[in-house]
């Protein structure tokens, strides 16, 4: 289908450098901050949800207004057979960075 690469947001790239994030949060006024990745599991627990999630995500709902009916159908129904095949291997997860710090 043609997907685009992912987005690239100062959010996406700070959890991907977590001495920085603590720096950026330090600049802002916090103290002590501690920064970690760890992965959250999502209440995802279907097919329909799978493809609501994955919809719902700003890129792929931009893909898919992008694509002419037929290729949306078409792409529609891979995100399912994803859905189906990552459902049953287990929960759905996705990776994030953790911050705790004091104001």
């Amino acid at each position: 289908f043609g997907f685009p690469p992912g987005p690239d947001r100062e959010g996406l790239r700070l959890g991907k450098d977590l001495p920085a994030l603590r720096a950026k949060l330090q600049d802002v006024g916090f103290k002590g901050p501690v920064a970690w990745r760890t992965w959250v599991t999502l209440p995802v627990h279907d097919e329909e949800a799978f493809l609501a999630f994955a919809t719902g995500q700003p890129p792929v709902a931009k893909f898919l207004g992008g694509l002419e009916e037929g290729q949306r159908e078409e792409a529609l129904q891979a995100l399912r057979e994803k859905g189906r095949a990552v459902l049953s291997e287990g929960a759905v997860q996705i990776a994030v960075a953790a911050v705790v710090a004091k104001k």
